[in-house]
């Protein structure tokens, strides 16, 4: 029976100085209980989420790997086709700016 208490106390005292936002705030002792069960509501809630998102990508990833191959050539650099490189003009998107703060 202590050995539990001990563990309960423990976690409290690591939630209460833990520096994980919105943790603390839900096991603080001087916070009024409503705004603790929504700090711990909102935590728990925002954890599954992220949780949720992160598996889903995951089977997407599984379904739909992503492989990069690199190939390699024995031609000496100056021999290597350079791929085309085009640079845009930055008139049209200095206007874009000007526009909007003005």
């Amino acid at each position: 029976m202590k050995l539990a208490k001990l563990e309960k106390e423990d976690v409290l005292d690591f939630a209460e100085h833990s520096t994980t936002h919105g943790i603390s705030y839900a096991f603080e002792r001087d916070v009024r209980p409503v705004s603790r069960l929504s700090w711990l509501v909102t935590c728990v809630g925002l954890f599954a989420l992220a949780t949720y998102l992160i598996a889903v990508q995951y089977h997407d990833w599984q379904a739909r790997p992503v492989l990069t191959t690199i190939g390699t050539t024995g031609h000496p650099v100056t021999q290597v086709e350079f791929p085309t490189v085009t640079i845009c003009s930055q008139g049209i998107a200095d206007d874009i700016i000007e526009g909007a703060l003005a």
